[in-house]
This record gives structure tokens, sequence and C-alpha cells, in this order.
């Protein structure tokens, strides 16, 4: 008889996280002779052999995959907590969320910026967030980056300023010294032809 998640206490729930924990803890689904050969990866591959002894699950050979191993349906999709995991992109998606009851993961392609605001928004509603140990402390080192950035900005600014000056000035000094090469090879001429 399935368990539905409407009949589950929380008692239950934990039990059952508690023992979808203990059973995935040894499952490791591999390849057949991936232990013994470095050419076979450890990765889950059928063995579609026709006399293959994991095929065929005979005893003491690698375990395969079935439905049996999996977790209760109360618990399935669950974080370790118990809450559902609920991806956010941006701040709408706070809105009637309960912190009790679902845990934040923020979406992979959300850059650092809109990820402090959010981080900022988690720490203030004390959302759990299974991608971000620690919201304060990611906040707090990326404003420290972002600064960092904007004051290295500033400072490539007035380089390049300093630079371009520097560049006129010499351009300048050049176009005087040559000035005053030209006038006195005219005036050198002069006295020559005198």
């Amino acid at each position: 008889m399935a368990i539905q998640k409407s009949e589950v206490s929380a008692k239950d729930v934990t039990r059952l996280l508690a023992q979808r924990k203990a059973q995935k803890r040894g499952l490791n689904f591999v390849e057949k002779e991936s232990k013994f050969k470095a050419s076979i990866k450890a990765r889950w591959r059928r063995p579609r052999g026709k006399h293959s002894p994991v095929r065929e699950c005979h005893k003491g050979r690698p375990g395969m995959p079935h439905p049996g191993y999996g977790s209760a349906k109360a618990v399935r999709g669950l974080v370790l907590d118990g809450k559902v995991p609920i991806v956010v992109n941006n701040e709408k998606d706070f809105e009637g969320l309960d912190a009790s009851k679902v845990a934040i993961i923020f979406g992979g392609k959300v850059g650092m910026r809109k990820k402090m605001k959010l981080a900022g928004i988690a720490a203030s509603g004390k959302f759990m967030l299974v991608n971000m140990k620690n919201a304060e402390a990611y906040v707090k080192k990326c404003s420290e980056a972002v600064s960092k950035r904007s004051k290295g900005r500033v400072s490539r600014a007035k380089n390049h300023e300093t630079k371009a000056k520097e560049a006129v000035k010499a351009k300048e000094s050049k176009e005087k010294a040559e000035k005053t090469e030209e006038k006195d090879a005219k005036s050198a001429e002069a006295k020559s032809t005198n």
C-alpha cells in the first residue's frame, strides 16, 4: 500500500528520511569489472551480454538499479530536512513561500549580483539554502569582490587618463623639438649662404 503525503505525519517523515539515508549509503551502481580495469569507468551501464551473471542477477555480483531501491513516495524528492526544494531565479519567486516547508535552490544562470540580493532575502526570511552554505558570508564576500572590482576599474581609468596626457605632452614636446630643429637648420642655411 502506497503512503499518501496527506496521511504522513512529521514523525513518519523523519523516520522515512532516516531510512532513505541509510538505504542509499551502501548503494553504488557501477559497471561490471570497473573495479579491476582502468579502461572501464566507474559509472552505470546496463549489462547486455547473453550470459552475463550481473544481468541474470547471480548471487555475489554487483546489483542493478531496480524500482525497489527507490525511497518512499512521501519523502521522494525532499531535501534531508524534509523540505521541498524550490528553484528561485528572482525576487518574485519568494512570494508565498513558507520557510518551514521550503528549501531554496538558486538557479544556475543567476548572476553574482542578483544572487547577492536573493541570498539577503533568504537570510532575512530564514530560508534553508541547498546550494549555498552561509548566505551572510556569501553576501559579504561578493560585496567585497564588487567593491574591489569597482576600485580597480577607477584606478585603470585614471591610469589610462594619465597615459593619454603623457602621450599628448610627449607629442607636443616632440613637435617643439622638431620646430626648433627646423629653425636652427634654416638659420644655419641663412648663415652659410651669407
